[in-house]
Parts: structure tokens; C-alpha cells; sequence
């Protein structure tokens, strides 16, 4: 076949398809429809679904048109789309044909119609079209994740910077809600603030010293003992026409320094220390230095109750002796030693606890004995009684009527002897032996037969008094024993008459003239 044949053919092929083509460009594009949305109440941000027909696919081939009656549309891409679903979200240029509501954004609702190769014919209905919120989940959803993100970085902000500190609350030493600088006394002492800066002692410190004696005490004791006595009266009373003043210099007691609770300045045969405990026990919280201290270690007799114009000192109380104490009436007790105060109760004669035992012999205790008589104590050391406390070991009977070496003799009845049968040479005196060999802290005196006595004495070592060995430089027996008038034959003594020895017959401790009965 010739090339100009070919060529003919070429072309009546072509001529003949040509009136197909042209025919079908010239059909027009289906109109897109939506027959769904969803959902029907969903906000700018959200994502919005239309399902329908004839839309064109791929991504942004498609426009949705939101319409609001009586305003302008809005165009918006479809940013996914296949033939029968078209997906787009919400865009924030919707916001500005929502409606409002007393100048507040309010849900809107908008027609929809779909622009692909050609618009739909129309918008979608009324009850079919979605309302649109100001926000939709994905925007509440950043709200609030941008609030709580703000939240946690104020409280970080909050913790890395702590709050400035409260400003310090004034001081006041005693605790009593008034600060010291509206306080007269800040450690409530007794003594004034401007006092204490003058006699140069801590206004915030109750005991300067720390000698377990508090600052005021210890002033007011130290102005006691600088008292000037009358001339015209029998000591101890004071001149109340001189009036005495603080020895600034060198005080006694001294509040400034710590070394002398153990002195006993005014004589009582009391330490400072042991004053002070009294005055602390009696007075409690209160501290008023204008009266007398019930307790002074500037005066032998700190309480004046004014019954005698002789002497100074508490009234005497009656003997323990009467019947109501359970005791013979021949045989009494009285607190009161004597002269020079005959009459009058001085600090040491006093019963501070009220169990019939005066201060200095509660106080003392043991040594007492030792020291007053210079006699070989016995083998086992005895408690002494408390001088603050009527009862000291607890068993319900006052210390006056108990026993503490329990040999069957009441303490007070071994507090006090008669004249001495012998001196400690083993002189006679001359005088009439009367009383008894007492102490107690020894069991064995005044009888060598009461329960708690040992049977024997040692063979070596020091022995306790009544006993001696011949060939020992002891003291003589002095007093008579109880129920053993002939228990020293001979060179010592001859001892006194048991119906001469007058003590409450409380003992059921039979005469025994030699040797241990077996009862006793």
C-alpha cells in the first residue's frame, strides 16, 4: 500500500470518531446532593461529615458553602473528599456570622451547599442544616489545657518563690501575752525590770545565777540581812524607823553569783537553798516582795505573827501529847527548843510540812547525830525524813509517829535526851541521869533488845553505838538504855530505874536485866 493510501485512511478514521467526542463534552456535570450531615450541633474546630452524591474526589476539589439567613456566605474547602462523603473543619472565619446575645457569641445555625464541578441546586433544609458554636471540643479542649498549663505555672511560680516570712512577734520572756516592752517584769520575778538593770541581773532570766534560786528571793533575803537591829529591843527585832537598803556591792544572798545556795547567812541552821525550796512550796506562782518572805535567809525568824512583844516568831502550836494524838498527856512534845526565844518559833524550830518534826531535825537527818553527839553510827545508813513532806515514805503515818530505824520507837520519841549519866571520859556529872539513849538512825538505842538490833556485834571494825570493846578508845555509855538498867556494871554506870524512864508505853519490850529474852 502506497503512503498516500495510508494517509486517507488515517484521516476518514479519524473523521468518523470526531461527532462521538464532541457529543460527549458538550453532556453536562451531575449536580452534587447532600443527603446527610452530621453532627447536627458541633462547634468552630470541629470536624464536620456530609454524606451525599456526584462530589467530586480528592483533597480541596470540593467547597462547602455555610450560609446564614440574611447574611453573606462563606466559602470553605473540603480538605477530603470522595464521590460520597465530603470532610472539612470548622473554620475561626465562621466567627464572625455566628450570632450574639447580649454582645456574647451564640450558637448559629447554617445551610450548607456544595460548589464541586457545578453548585447543587439548592441549600440544605432548616432542621437538616448544623448549628455551630463559638467553640468545639478541640478549642475547649486547648482552653482548658492552656488553663490548667497556666495553673501549674502560677503554682510553680508560687512554690519557687515562698511568701516573705511574718514579722517576728515581740518578745516576751514570761509567756504571758504582754510583750516586755509593755511588761514591768518580764520573767515575773518580783523584782521591776528597771531593778533588775540597776542591780545588773537578766530581766529575761528568773535565776541569773542558775543556783536554783530565783533573782528576787535571793535581793529580798539580801535586804533582810542588811537590817540594823534596835538597841532598845532583844534581837532579832529590826529598827522599822531605819529604813535599810539593798547592799548593791556585795550582796548576801547574791543573785549574781551561783555558788552560795549551800550558806546560811542569817544562822537558822538553814542553807539558802533549802529556805528558798520552803518560800517556792508556800508562795507558788506568785511573786510579791512586799511582804515578808516566808522564808528569808536574811532573818532567823522570816514570819512575825505579832503574838509577843518578847520575841520574834510564830506562835508555838500545842504539844503533840494530848489526847487527841493517841499520846499519855505526862509525856508531850512541844517545836519550841527554848531559850532564847521561849515562846516563839524561829525558822528552824518551825514545821514547815506539818508532821510535828522541826525543820533542822527533818533537815539535817542522820548527820544530825554524828555530828551533834560524835557517836559511831550504825552499821546500816538510814533515810532520813522529808522536811517538806508530812509523810515521807508514803505508809499513811506522819513522820513524827513513824520509825525509821523500826525498832518500835516513834521518831519524835527518839529526838530528845536527858542529862548525861557520865561524860565522854566516864566522869561522873552529878546531875540525875533522866531520859534515854536515843537515835533515830540506830537501832539499837534506846533498847539493845528491839527487834532490828543485831544479835552480836562484829569481831573487827568500827562498832556502833552503845556497844564498846574494852580495849577500844570509845566514848562511855552517857544515858540510861530502855529496860536494861544494868546493862554497863560496874566502872561505867549503874544505870537509871526503869520506873524512872518516862516514854509512852508503846514498846512491848519486857525488862531485861541480862541477856535476850526470847520475846524481845
Amino acid at each position: 500500500m502506497t503512503r498516500r493510501l495510508l494517509l486517507t485512511l488515517t484521516l476518514a478514521a479519524t473523521a468518523a470518531c470526531a461527532p462521538v467526542a464532541a457529543a460527549d463534552a458538550a453532556k453536562p456535570a451531575p449536580y452534587p446532593s447532600v443527603s446527610k450531615v452530621e453532627p447536627l450541633n458541633l462547634g468552630i474546630g470541629d470536624t464536620l461529615k456530609l454524606t451525599g452524591k456526584n462530589f467530586s474526589a480528592g483533597k480541596n476539589k470540593n467547597t462547602v458553602v455555610f450560609k446564614r439567613d440574611g447574611k453573606k456566605a462563606i466559602f470553605v474547602k473540603a480538605h477530603a473528599a470522595t464521590k460520597t462523603t465530603l470532610t472539612l473543619t470548622v473554620p475561626e472565619k465562621l466567627r464572625a456570622a455566628l450570632g450574639k446575645k447580649a454582645g456574647a457569641e451564640v450558637p448559629t445555625k447554617f445551610r450548607l451547599r456544595v460548589l464541586s464541578r457545578r453548585f447543587a441546586k439548592g441549600y440544605t433544609a432548616l432542621k437538616s442544616s448544623p448549628t455551630i458554636a463559638p467553640l468545639g471540643r478541640k478549642l475547649i479542649a486547648e482552653e482548658v489545657k492552656k488553663t490548667e498549663l497556666a495553673a501549674a505555672a502560677a503554682a510553680a511560680a508560687t512554690a519557687a518563690t515562698p511568701p516573705p516570712p511574718a514579722p517576728p512577734a515581740p518578745a516576751d520572756c514570761d509567756n504571758d501575752g504582754t510583750p516586755d516592752s509593755a511588761d514591768t517584769s518580764s520573767d515575773k520575778d518580783g523584782l521591776t525590770d528597771s531593778v533588775e538593770k540597776n542591780i545588773k541581773t537578766d530581766p529575761c532570766n528568773v535565776d541569773t545565777d542558775g543556783d536554783g534560786m530565783e533573782d528576787g528571793w535571793e535581793y529580798k533575803s539580801a535586804y533582810d540581812l542588811n537590817r540594823h537591829s534596835c538597841p532598845e529591843m532583844p534581837y532579832p527585832v529590826p529598827c522599822s524607823a531605819i529604813a535599810p537598803k539593798y547592799p548593791i556591792k556585795r550582796p548576801y544572798t547574791n543573785p549574781l553569783y551561783g555558788g552560795d545556795s549551800g550558806t546560811d547567812f542569817d544562822g537558822d541552821l538553814l542553807a539558802a537553798g533549802a529556805e528558798h525550796e520552803a518560800w517556792k512550796r508556800k508562795v507558788g506562782n506568785v511573786r510579791d516582795l512586799s511582804i515578808p518572805l516566808w522564808y528569808s535567809d536574811g532573818l532567823q525568824a522570816s514570819i512575825d505573827d505579832g503574838h509577843s512583844t518578847t520575841c520574834r516568831g510564830m506562835r508555838v502550836p500545842p504539844p503533840l501529847g494530848e489526847a487527841q494524838y493517841d499520846v499519855p498527856a505526862y509525856r508531850v512534845y512541844s517545836l519550841d527548843s527554848g531559850d532564847p526565844d521561849v515562846g516563839c518559833l524561829n525558822d528552824a524550830e518551825r514545821d514547815e510540812d506539818g508532821d510535828w518534826l522541826s525543820n533542822t531535825l527533818e533537815h539535817d537527818g542522820p548527820g544530825l547525830w554524828v555530828d551533834l553527839f560524835k557517836e559511831v553510827p550504825f552499821r546500816i545508813e538510814y533515810a532520813g525524813t522529808d522536811w517538806l513532806d508530812p509523810d515521807s515514805d508514803g505508809d499513811g503515818i506522819i513522820d513524827a509517829k513513824d520509825d525509821q530505824d523500826h525498832d518500835d520507837f516513834w521518831n519524835i520519841e527518839e529526838l530528845y535526851r536527858g542529862f548525861r549519866n557520865v561524860d565522854k571520859e566516864g566522869n561522873g556529872e552529878g546531875s540525875p541521869s533522866s531520859g534515854l539513849w536515843v537515835d533515830e538512825f540506830n537501832p539499837c538505842l534506846p533498847s539493845i533488845y528491839s527487834r532490828t538490833c543485831p544479835l552480836s556485834i562484829p569481831t573487827s571494825g568500827a562498832v556502833w553505838t552503845p556497844f564498846v570493846r574494852p580495849e577500844d578508845d570509845a566514848p562511855k555509855p552517857r544515858w540510861p538504855l530502855y529496860g536494861n538498867p544494868g546493862y554497863y556494871p560496874g566502872e561505867y554506870w549503874t544505870g537509871m530505874p526503869v520506873s524512872e524512864q518516862r516514854l509512852p508505853p508503846q514498846h512491848p519490850l519486857p525488862r531485861c536485866d541480862f541477856g535476850r529474852p526470847p520475846n524481845c
